[in-house]
């Protein structure tokens, strides 16, 4: 922003170079009027000369507003380039601040045969087909999430039917204080007519109910699995 007298000096410029060209018009205009002002050389010299001046006159105004125009476009081309920079290194700083709390979730992966007791309560809360996998893949979260505050997830999927095989994947740690003495897996449902249902493991029959709730072909409120 320019100060206010320096505005104020460069409209009192335009204006007093805008009333010369139009003194200086006025006076050819009374030139061209009178016939024996036109007579002989010497009138075409002046002529000339305040067509010459009127010229300047306008040249040099449009100068000046020229000059002001250009330097307010530069005053809000730098505003608008300090608020894009400041806005890019403001939206910078997050990217990296949201890059660094993924780089600094641990994830551990584990392939296994059978589904082992992992001594955490999960609550299942979402399952996702991925694009060229047989089989879904489901996502857990501890129980304790919401009342003590633990970011502890993991997902389980499938990954070949004969023999069975299945991929654990874990992200961060837990950080709840009590566990459950039995791991759970509690899944949620659409309904409240549904009852609790105690798998275990050992159970053949249970085992592979649990591979029909991973594969979304039942729901249940509650599944907890006792090894």
């Amino acid at each position: 922003m320019e100060p206010e007298n320096y505005t104020q000096s460069r409209l009192e410029k335009v204006a007093e170079k805008l009333n010369r060209g139009r003194e200086l018009t006025r006076r050819l205009r009374e030139m061209i009027k009178k016939p024996e002002a036109r007579a002989g050389d010497g009138s075409v010299i002046l002529t000339e000369e305040l067509v010459g001046k009127i010229m300047s006159s306008f040249s040099e105004t449009l100068s000046i507003l020229r000059s002001n125009e250009c330097s307010e476009v530069s005053q809000i081309l730098k505003s608008t380039e300090d608020s894009s920079g400041s806005c890019k290194t403001s939206s910078l700083k997050d990217r990296r601040g949201h890059y660094k709390r993924r780089k600094t979730l641990e994830t551990t992966i584990n392939e296994t045969s059978t589904l082992v007791d992992d001594g955490h309560a999960w609550r299942k809360y979402g399952q996702k087909h991925i694009l060229n996998a047989k089989y879904p893949r489901n996502y857990f979260r501890c129980t304790n999430k919401f009342d003590q505050g633990c970011e502890a997830n993991k997902q389980v999927q499938r990954i070949q039917e004969n023999p069975p095989l299945f991929r654990v994947t874990y992200y961060g740690h837990h950080t709840c204080k009590t566990f459950p003495k039995v791991s759970q897996m509690i899944c949620d449902s659409p309904t409240d007519e549904d009852s609790s249902v105690l798998l275990n493991f050992n159970s053949t029959s249970n085992h592979h109910h649990f591979l029909d709730l991973m594969e979304g072909t039942v729901d249940f409120v509650d599944l907890s699995f006792e090894f």
